[in-house]
């Protein structure tokens, strides 16, 4: 326990001194002026497309998995997603992993593990796309082509491990041996999913797709409320490389890394420092002020089911 909060703390020192790096290059007290002159109809925007994306995600990955098993409830689906999420954010967006685990009552370890990968799996292969466009339009094209091949590379690579019979053999020597034991049947599944239900695959790409094109909008209305104005596609490609540098380790709740690719992102879009920072701090907030209800919502009921299930 002593060593996880020492590394809790680690990684919160760490991101504030990214914030604090990235502060400098812009006025502080432009950011908080700028925050505190937004007009609270664009935020308040910002902040249903939030929760809109948040259940989005909860329905693509519970029709994944309702496609597998139906005794997975469309509720308890998304109430476990909306609690994984949660705990992704806070403690890295590994831990959204943890969703099999509060699926358990409904449907087999392995199975939700095959399912949270899938769905993993498309939004990775978005979000390198869309991350990849935005170098391309922000940076140098090449190295938006040169990203996104590599991206995709390593995607593929994964996709293709997972579904061979030597995931079992790398699973051995990657995790440890009782997790090996409960997702010993998770190459099958994972071929279930991609090959046998397909159609729930489809869907749950659209969603994913859905759920970029909302990040771009939540950014455009951010900058709309400090009274400024970006393209969509900008701002779509800058929100889908957020998304992608919150899978970097080392930092909590993504803390320096968001910022640093908001001031850097906005900056090659014509936007000063001080009011990228300005929104990067504002989405944080906005994120920290959804999530008490969304935690609550998905955790309400807990108690009865898992009682009822024993």
């Amino acid at each position: 326990m002593k060593k996880r909060l020492l590394l809790l703390g680690l990684k919160l020192l760490w991101g504030l001194a990214l914030v604090i790096v990235v502060a400098s290059y812009g006025d502080i007290g432009d950011s908080w002026k700028a925050i505190e002159t937004a007009r609270p109809a664009p935020l308040v925007l910002a902040t249903l497309l939030g929760v809109m994306s948040v259940f989005l995600g909860a329905l693509g990955v519970t029709l994944l998995g309702r496609a597998v098993d139906d005794n997975l409830g469309w509720m308890p689906g998304i109430k476990g997603f909306c609690i994984a999420w949660v705990l992704g954010f806070f403690l890295g967006r590994v831990s959204e992993f943890s969703l099999p685990w509060f699926w358990r009552h409904h449907l087999p370890v392995p199975q939700g593990a095959a399912v949270v990968l899938v769905d993993k799996l498309v939004s990775l292969t978005w979000f390198t796309v869309l991350g990849a466009v935005g170098l391309g339009l922000l940076v140098d094209p090449r190295a938006g082509l040169l990203a996104g091949g590599f991206g995709l590379a390593v995607l593929g690579g994964v996709l293709f491990v997972t579904m061979s019979d030597s995931a079992s053999r790398l699973a051995g020597k990657l995790l440890p041996s009782r997790w090996v034991d409960r997702l010993q049947d998770l190459p099958a599944t994972f071929r279930l999913v991609t090959q046998h239900r397909r159609s729930a695959v489809v869907a749950n790409v659209i969603i994913t797709g859905l759920r970029a094109v909302l990040h771009g909008a939540i950014l455009v209305a951010l900058m709309s409320a400090i009274g400024k104005t970006l393209d969509p596609i900008i701002g779509t490609a800058i929100q889908a490389m957020v998304t992608l540098t919150s899978l970097i380790p080392g930092s909590l709740m993504g803390l320096g890394y968001w910022e640093s690719v908001y001031v850097l992102g906005l900056g090659r879009a014509g936007i000063g420092p001080a009011d990228a920072l300005a929104a990067a701090l504002t989405w944080r907030g906005l994120n920290l002020l959804i999530m008490p209800p969304i935690f609550l919502f998905g955790w309400s009921g807990r108690a009865g089911v898992a009682g009822g299930t024993e």
